[in-house]
């Protein structure tokens, strides 16, 4: 992603074409700018990022301290719709269970943020899997 557009609210995602510049298709990313951008229509953007938590810009209210983020039975932050998911909140390294609780916050955080966008009650614990 080159830009997040609109005026107040998200409208549209504009994307140039990118490549990996590593040895082993790895980091670093160019991004061709002097292509022509696309536009993709949007109204939410949920960004998702990885490799290391730099939780620096995050209240200490929602910080575990083993220095992760601090969820509720829902994945929110506290009791707000902020959510979180993955080894940034399970922070098992070596655990053999590790990919499978970050996959199963994902799922979790994805199906209540489906239900906040929609306006319906947040679940805990089991959720369909389809």
């Amino acid at each position: 992603m080159t830009a997040v557009l609109g005026n107040g609210k998200v409208e549209a995602l504009q994307l140039h074409p990118a490549r990996f510049a590593g040895a082993i298709n790895a980091s670093p990313i160019v991004i061709d700018r002097e292509a022509k951008a696309e536009r993709f229509a949007a109204d939410n953007v949920i960004i998702a990022v990885g490799q290391r938590a730099s939780l620096g810009w995050l209240p200490d209210e929602f910080k575990t301290e083993r220095g992760t983020i601090r969820t509720d039975k829902f994945g929110r932050l506290g009791n707000t719709n902020i959510f979180a998911a993955g080894d940034v909140v399970q922070l098992v390294w070596g655990s053999r269970w590790m990919v499978v609780n970050a996959v199963g916050d994902g799922k979790r955080v994805a199906f209540n943020l489906d239900k906040v966008l929609r306006g319906e009650a947040l679940q805990p614990g089991r959720f369909p899997l389809t």
